[in-house]
């Protein structure tokens, strides 16, 4: 097995992977789905993912982040989990989600041996939730947070995505949330696609300046708290800290570590782009395990520098098409 990864033209060491397991999502968010988005049913079942990534793993992949869509919609995802640290024993598998259906998963994902989890979570209003979510439950997602906390797990993040009118309000009750729990809140820059061109995301520089007026001066750490990009600060007293992920205004792709494969079983080098292959040769045994092995390495070889969100949005998917 190759320990270093996959290596692309900027030098580059491609160790981490991002895999949407279905397209299919309980909510319907106003910045990233149309309420009437059309959902395509499941091209792939879970013995595919694994035929997939065990060559990744073989490649020197060593961390695996499973998104949709919703990926606790799908049925045997605790397993598929197990499966990826106990059987193809990737490093790092964590998860996003949004919270709705995990309280009645925590138990058998932690019994499968689950990582990290982050919960998508935009407002602590209750009303305002519905109106983001269109169909969601704030109490759902509250009492999964609730629950992790009481047992003491340790990889918990908080991903808020704060929008100008939206949420903006509430960027200092997030902040509350970390200085009283050990958790990270990362605050996610809006990325100009699809349905979030029409609104406008907050910056780094204006978050950081209002919990500067309750919290005191911020203090950048060095740590690297995850498989991602994300840059986190601590301020005086916080149990948790305080993270951002900003692809536009602080574009971090010299450091880009991921790509990402869709519920249809396409390879995407990068989120802005289209390039990238379908895998379902290699599904459909049409190629061989070494065949397949030379084609990921060609393709991941030429992953673009850089993306060109600051100069364009990317209006023609939803993230639910390829992971969040």
């Amino acid at each position: 097995m190759n320990s270093r990864g996959i290596v692309d033209k900027s030098g580059r060491i491609i160790d981490y992977i991002r895999v949407s397991v279905t397209q299919q999502c309980n909510l319907r968010c106003v910045y990233c789905m149309p309420e009437n988005c059309r959902i395509e049913e499941e091209r792939l079942d879970f013995e595919d993912y694994l035929k997939i990534l065990r060559v990744f793993r073989e490649l020197g992949v060593k961390k695996v982040k499973i998104t949709g869509g919703e990926p606790l919609v799908r049925k045997g995802i605790n397993e598929f989990v197990k499966s990826l640290k106990n059987d193809i024993g990737f490093e790092s598998v964590t998860l996003t989600t949004n919270g709705i259906l995990l309280s009645e998963n925590i138990d058998s994902l932690l019994e499968a041996g689950i990582d990290g989890i982050n919960i998508s979570l935009d407002t602590m209003d209750r009303q305002k939730y519905r109106e983001i979510t269109r169909f969601g439950e704030f109490n759902s997602v509250k009492n999964a947070i609730d629950k992790l906390l009481a047992k003491g797990f340790k990889n918990l993040k908080i991903n808020m995505v704060p929008i100008d009118g939206v949420n903006s309000n509430e960027i200092l009750a997030f902040a509350d949330f970390a200085h009283n729990n050990p958790v990270a809140v990362r605050f996610i820059e809006l990325m100009p696609i699809s349905e979030a061109v029409n609104y406008r995301g907050i910056k780094r520089e204006e978050i950081i300046s209002k919990i500067r007026v309750k919290y005191g001066e911020e203090k950048l750490l060095n740590e690297k708290l995850g498989n991602g990009p994300a840059e986190y600060y601590t301020f005086k007293n916080f149990n948790g800290k305080i993270g951002f992920i900003d692809a536009v205004g602080h574009r971090f792709c010299e450091n880009c570590n991921r790509v990402r494969m869709d519920s249809n079983g396409n390879l995407r080098l990068c989120l802005e782009y289209g390039d990238g292959i379908s895998m379902l040769d290699f599904i459909e045994g049409k190629i061989s395990k070494d065949e397949f092995k030379e084609k990921l390495r060609k393709i991941i070889y030429k992953k673009p520098i850089a993306n060109d969100f600051d100069m364009n949005s990317v209006s023609d998917f939803n993230m639910n098409n390829i992971g969040g």
